[in-house]
């Protein structure tokens, strides 16, 4: 029986679709709860390959990254804010209001960075994703949720819970 890291009592567990990261759901993920400190601890399988999935999706995103979004892709290159901002010509300060939400970011630095993820995690980049990042942009999605199905992490349409292609 699992049990609370900070007092040692006895965990209970339970499934529910849990909040990942803004905008992030995980379907169908395993929670434990303390029932005497309140602790909480989430079990998400592979989640290296979680953020590879996350990555993916954003990569293909068929509009302009949103701050948050911005930070997941610098992130997932593993790259400082001064870092990021050295390769796509702008200043540190810049680069945190993009990630803040308080300016977009341009259409150049966005496919810029979008290049770098793609080429560093060796994913495919479609052309007409490329595209549309100048297009008027749809609204964001309030959320997006994964699923795992055992053995990899996968986009799930938020209704059916279906694998989306």
């Amino acid at each position: 029986m699992a049990r609370c890291a900070l007092c040692r009592h006895a965990l209970d567990e339970r499934r529910e679709d849990h909040p990942f990261e803004q905008g992030i759901v995980l379907r169908d993920t395993l929670v434990y709860t303390c029932g005497a400190c309140g602790e909480e601890y989430v079990a998400i399988p592979r989640i290296v390959g979680l953020y590879r999935c996350v990555t993916a999706y954003l990569l293909r995103a068929a509009r302009r990254l949103a701050g948050h979004e911005v930070r997941a892709l610098r992130k997932a290159l593993g790259l400082s804010v001064i870092d990021t901002a050295s390769l796509l010509g702008v200043s540190a300060e810049t680069v945190a209001l993009w990630e803040d939400g308080i300016l977009p970011i341009p259409s150049v630095q966005d496919r810029a960075l979008r290049l770098l993820c793609a080429q560093r995690l060796e994913e495919r980049l479609p052309l007409d994703a490329l595209h549309a990042i100048d297009a008027p942009p749809p609204p964001l999605p309030e959320e997006v949720t994964f699923g795992f199905d055992g053995e990899r992490w996968e986009v799930l349409d938020v209704d059916s819970g279906t694998p989306v292609a």
